[in-house]
């Protein structure tokens, strides 16, 4: 499955990029995560992140670990999924005016025993208001942290 959007949010990128890089708050704009925390600081200075996870309604839940295999302070974080899901998530971050245009890109594969023409219908549905759940949580949560 494929995710991708740009949405501005109204901070700068140092706070928006703050905020997501405290492993934690991936939970606090994810609904698919339940929590998140991270394990350590990997040598490019990103966060190595334990999450636990569950994709439509628990039709599959297990445990993540995001390796960042992109840190680019103030600008890209990436992580690499290899587990039930593989593939990645990156979240970007460029000022535009006075605030920050978030780019959310993922790509993914779930392993769960459903047949593939519900992952690509039902799928696309569930990944579009995951996608849209996201943005919301992340400028309601980074507006509350920058208070």
């Amino acid at each position: 499955m494929h995710q991708e959007g740009e949405y501005y949010i109204d901070h700068p990128p140092e706070v928006v990029f703050e905020y997501m890089n405290q492993p934690s708050n991936a939970a606090e704009v994810s609904p698919t995560l339940e929590n998140s925390e991270g394990v350590r600081v990997a040598d490019n200075g990103g966060w190595v992140v334990r999450a636990e996870y569950e994709v439509a309604g628990g039709i599959a839940d297990g445990e993540l670990i995001l390796q960042p295999d992109a840190f680019e302070p103030e600008e890209k974080i990436r992580y690499t999924l290899d587990d039930d899901i593989s593939g990645y998530v990156e979240w970007r971050f460029e000022e535009e005016g006075d605030g920050t245009m978030f780019t959310y890109e993922a790509e993914y594969t779930v392993e769960i025993p459903v047949p593939s023409f519900f992952m690509e219908t039902v799928g696309r549905q569930i990944t579009q208001r995951e996608l849209d759940a996201i943005i919301s949580n992340l400028r309601t949560q980074v507006d509350e942290y920058a208070d």
